[in-house]
């Protein structure tokens, strides 16, 4: 007991440095509520008090420390592990959090299941399991219902980031890690920004619409393997636990995979190097500097789709 008391103030602390900039997703400030109001636009017909309820719930979801249980890795079939957060093992990142969120951080896709998965979460943004909006909703309480749902969306939207399909912590300071820039470049878009993007008109144009699967479960696996499968996160580039995205060419500045109608894009930026023995050497990396832009350009206007 004396043992687990003393580690409270380290737990408190790992904590607050893991919420503080909200480092492990998309801006709830901005990306999070534009990519929902994109959903709505193409979903279907909703009132400006349902947008706004479905809005709110999506930013909700991030409530510290509930974004430890949006992780989900379809290669490995696992949640987050702690894996990549600076110089910090991640068996002692995870047992500290697991210690401050009350219980084992949960896949995305245990996350959402059953009445009871976030029951410890109480005070922490509620219960808002998907079976819990079905019941708003059959209960005639339509503000909960949408605003739950909004929660849901959140999930499915975090699925679309690389970081949270690849066991990419993206703990900005902490340990040492700068983040996802990924996430960093994408908080500029908001409910008006993303327009530019024009995602609904570029579906219409390309002869596409929202796909209709049996469950929530097969949403959240099918946005999962897109973003593990074909884009990188910065600490996974050429990461052995996956084996694709594939870096089939570069041009010198930036090395380049294809997407899945096989049209080429830029994956990352590619500097050359000599060995000692003469030997061309290639680094690829990410950084949140304007050089890699490009690069998260191509991946949000594929990914946000």
């Amino acid at each position: 007991m004396l043992r687990k008391l003393a580690l409270i103030p380290i737990v408190l602390i790992v904590l607050t440095l893991l919420s503080a900039n909200n480092v492990l997703a998309y801006s709830e400030k901005t990306t999070h509520p534009a990519l929902t109001s994109e959903i709505l636009n193409i979903s279907g017909n909703f009132t400006a008090e349902e947008r706004a309820w479905i809005i709110y719930g999506s930013q909700e979801e991030d409530y510290p420390p509930r974004w430890v249980n949006h992780f989900y890795d379809p290669v490995n079939n696992t949640g987050w592990t702690g894996d990549k957060a600076g110089d910090i093992p991640p068996e002692v990142l995870s047992s500290l959090v697991s210690i401050g969120a009350a219980q084992k951080p949960l896949s995305a896709l245990d996350w959402v299941k059953g009445c009871n998965t976030q029951s410890v979460y109480q005070q922490n943004g509620g219960n808002r399991v998907w079976q819990k909006a079905l019941d708003y909703y059959v209960e005639g309480n339509m503000k909960e219902a949408y605003i739950t749902l909004g929660h849901i969306l959140h999930i499915v939207e975090d699925m679309g980031v690389p970081d949270h399909t690849r066991d990419d912590t993206h703990a900005q300071n902490l340990g040492g890690d700068t983040g996802s820039p990924f996430e960093q470049y994408t908080a500029k878009y908001d409910t008006q920004t993303i327009k530019q993007l024009k995602i609904s008109e570029g579906l219409s144009r390309d002869g596409l619409s929202a796909p209709k699967m049996n469950s929530l479960e097969d949403y959240l696996k099918a946005m999962a393997i897109y973003s593990n499968k074909y884009f990188f996160s910065k600490d996974t580039i050429n990461d052995p636990k996956y084996p694709e995205p594939n870096i089939l060419w570069d041009d010198g500045n930036f090395a380049y995979g294809k997407d899945e109608r096989g049209i080429f894009f830029p994956l990352s930026i590619v500097s050359k190097s000599k060995s000692d023995a003469g030997v061309t050497l290639d680094d690829y990396s990410l950084k949140y500097k304007d050089a890699y832009f490009p690069i998260f350009d191509a991946y949000f206007t594929r990914l946000s789709r």
